[in-house]
């Protein structure tokens, strides 16, 4: 599963279809509702707040062991796709 963890302005504006969206700042409040057994690929607009020190440092301080990071965020996603067309 893919977690996108912008703000929700930054996901109005550009999101991928199926992604989950929990803003980073609200992990703390939200990451109940998230399968600790899943696995999840974390992504932000550049790589940053998705990090093992920000996003999935704290999910895996909560117990979540399958974890990536989608490295170079949406501005890699996005560059892929006009890529690919």
């Amino acid at each position: 599963m893919l977690l996108d963890v912008r703000d929700a302005d930054e996901r109005a504006a550009d999101a991928i279809e199926g992604s989950e969206h929990i803003y980073v700042g609200h992990l703390n409040e939200r990451w109940q509702a998230l399968d600790k057994h899943r696995h999840y690929t974390l992504m932000c607009a550049s790589g940053a707040r998705a990090t093992v020190t920000v996003a999935a440092g704290w999910l895996a301080s909560q117990g979540f062991d399958n974890l990536d990071i989608y490295l170079g965020g949406m501005e890699a996603w996005r560059h892929a796709k006009d890529l690919a067309e």
